[in-house]
């Protein structure tokens, strides 16, 4: 069997534990299956201590993320840089968005995230380079109730509701904070938005714009009618996404926008749990932030829209849903004393509609592949290589549908010109 260690453990739980409670040892096992997490290695920790006076014994539910295992997947998933923008997220952004909510009075406090218990980049806690000590420390979502949907079905209309209610807090909130305290957002956040690339290892690997990824996107849509009637336009329109895709995240193009502040950069159902009560989704945690950046929060929306939600509910309600994100949006501006007067729905409207031609459909595309990937076609992010990643692009009747449909809306919304 497997050994699974945690090397200085009792240094990570020093901010935890309080002064009457002595950690005793733990527990741990692997907590994701493969296919639920591409980028890190995610182990369940039983944490048991002990009351200093009585000695009697609790326990506390815990999840660590680590560092890959393999160079591979540390080139090819930058972890150097994200692993470091997501522990920054939960120690600095995170409780510097609450302190805001709080300060402008709000009676609302972003609980939309999971509970963070502590983390390091390596030993030295004046250094700023991940080594393979690293570690973020979560409370465990599986064991308050909270799970991951089939990723192949999606969400209904009343969770897709209540998703983006939530992601509209996340964004007004980060949203107002950057417009009402510029200087501060200046000063603190942005040191976790400095420029980085994802999927591509220089001079040997870049997958997302690979000929491999764009053969397969166009063969997903090539036969169906209406796409094929505009072939021309979106390969374009892919042409433009691919210049975009190639520049870092966090390039100052991308920061520009009216709508930019932090956005998760990576909302789509592996990402979202959830917890039920009467076969009805009543709340909603982000997780997997390794993605966080300063880019349109147009990025989230469009994103989670088309990557997550059930497809009819898209064909009868993606407008709907479009306007009540927007309207949720602006409810926290106005909540946090924010000016809404730049943010009007014509602006955001111009906004999501730039994004999705220029970047985002080409971001969509290829991440329905792992979305509607058949349990034979998926891996342990430990044995990721080179030669398997390419051997993924297998699309199944699914992801042709769900392509179909997402370039049938891009088209007759015209957002590809």
């Amino acid at each position: 069997m497997e050994k699974l260690e945690i090397s200085d453990f009792e240094e990570v739980l020093k901010n935890i534990l309080p002064a009457d409670k002595k950690y005793v040892r733990n527990e741990i096992t692997r907590l994701t299956s493969a296919g639920e997490n591409y980028g890190s290695v995610m182990l369940a920790i039983k944490i048991i201590y002990e009351n200093v006076e009585n000695e009697e014994k609790e326990t506390l539910h815990a999840v660590a993320k680590l560092p890959p295992l393999t160079d591979f997947v540390k080139l090819f998933q930058n972890t150097s840089a994200t692993f470091r923008h997501e522990l920054g997220f939960y120690q600095t952004i995170l409780p510097s968005l609450r302190q805001f909510q709080q300060t402008q009075g709000s009676s609302k406090s972003l609980n939309c995230f999971p509970q963070f218990y502590g983390g390091r980049l390596n030993p030295d806690p004046t250094a700023h380079s991940v080594d393979d000590s690293a570690i973020i420390l979560l409370e465990n979502l599986k064991c308050k109730g909270f799970t991951l949907i089939d990723r192949t079905i999606g969400f209904d209309l009343d969770s897709s509701k209540l998703i983006l209610t939530k992601l509209a807090e996340f964004h007004g909130a980060a949203l107002a904070l950057k417009t009402t305290q510029d200087e501060f957002f200046t000063n603190n956040l942005t040191k976790y938005f400095d420029e980085f690339h994802l999927y591509r290892i220089e001079g040997e690997i870049d997958f997302m714009t690979s000929d491999n990824m764009i053969n397969a996107t166009i063969k997903m849509i090539e036969e169906d009618e209406l796409c094929s009637l505009h072939l021309n336009e979106i390969k374009a329109a892919i042409t433009t996404c691919i210049a975009n895709i190639k520049l870092p995240k966090n390039s100052h193009k991308f920061s520009q926008d009216t709508f930019a502040t932090v956005i998760h950069g990576d909302v789509w159902t592996n990402n979202i749990m959830v917890k039920t009560h009467m076969n009805r989704i009543v709340d909603v945690k982000f997780v997997d932030l390794q993605l966080v950046q300063h880019a349109s929060v147009t990025r989230d929306v469009l994103f989670f829209l088309f990557t997550s939600v059930q497809g009819t509910i898209l064909k009868q309600h993606l407008d709907d849903l479009i306007m009540f994100y927007y309207q949720n949006l602006t409810k926290i501006l106005e909540d946090l004393h924010c000016d809404t007067t730049p943010y009007g729905f014509d602006v955001f409207k111009n906004e999501m509609k730039n994004v999705a031609s220029q970047i985002a459909y080409f971001q969509i595309m290829p991440t329905l592949h792992c979305v509607f990937a058949s349990e034979n076609n998926i891996w342990e992010v430990e044995k990721l290589n080179k030669e398997r990643l390419f051997d993924q692009i297998q699309t199944s009747q699914l992801c042709k549908n769900r392509s179909c449909l997402i370039t049938r809306e891009f088209l007759q919304r015209g957002w590809f010109k």
